[in-house]
């Protein structure tokens, strides 16, 4: 149970910047699609934003979360977690079942229920992550969310050059040069 939630802590970590990225937080006009994607696909290529809690709760003593607060944002990450990994694997097996009716010749029909399954499923994730946030939204008092807005703008400003194409700013990229996020 420790390892699973320490994975599952780990991957919503790491994926967490993005679930608080909002389109238009750039002054300059930089654009995204809300879950901290300029357009590609995320983490694990169906979308990245995939929590929020775990970023939620390395910024606590900024936001000044209670010890209630803060069990309660790992209970709900963990839960979405664990839901995330679900939905997930629903949909590789989705798309790997597309793959192999496209590659055997399957009759329209069935690749195109197959494509209805896989886009049926990638619109559950975008609302789970969506209720996620809001949920996570609710634990926070008003001035917290006003706190994590304006952090989350400042960090949107640093880290983009908000040219609307989420390049980063000299120096920012490997070794120094520029590079896309």
């Amino acid at each position: 149970m420790k390892r699973t939630l320490l994975i599952t802590l780990m991957a919503v970590m790491l994926a967490a910047g993005a679930a608080f990225a909002q389109p238009g937080d750039c002054p300059m006009g930089g654009r995204g699609d809300g879950m901290g994607r300029g357009g590609g696909h995320g983490m694990r290529g169906h979308g990245g934003g995939h929590g929020g809690g775990g970023m939620l709760l390395m910024m606590a003593d900024e936001l000044a979360l209670t010890d209630p607060q803060k069990a309660e944002i790992g209970q709900m990450t963990e839960k979405f977690g664990l839901e995330r990994i679900d939905n997930e694997a629903a949909l590789d097996k989705a798309e790997l079942k597309l793959r192999t009716l496209k590659m055997n010749d399957a009759s329209d029909n069935d690749i195109l229920k197959a494509m209805d399954e896989v886009g049926r499923l990638r619109t559950e994730m975008q609302k789970m992550r969506f209720k996620h946030r809001q949920a996570m939204h609710g634990v926070l008092t008003a001035e917290q969310q006003e706190k994590l807005k304006e952090m989350r703008k400042d960090r949107m400003e640093k880290r983009f050059d908000c040219d609307g194409h989420g390049r980063m700013r000299d120096g920012d990229g490997p070794h120094g040069g520029r590079g896309k996020i």
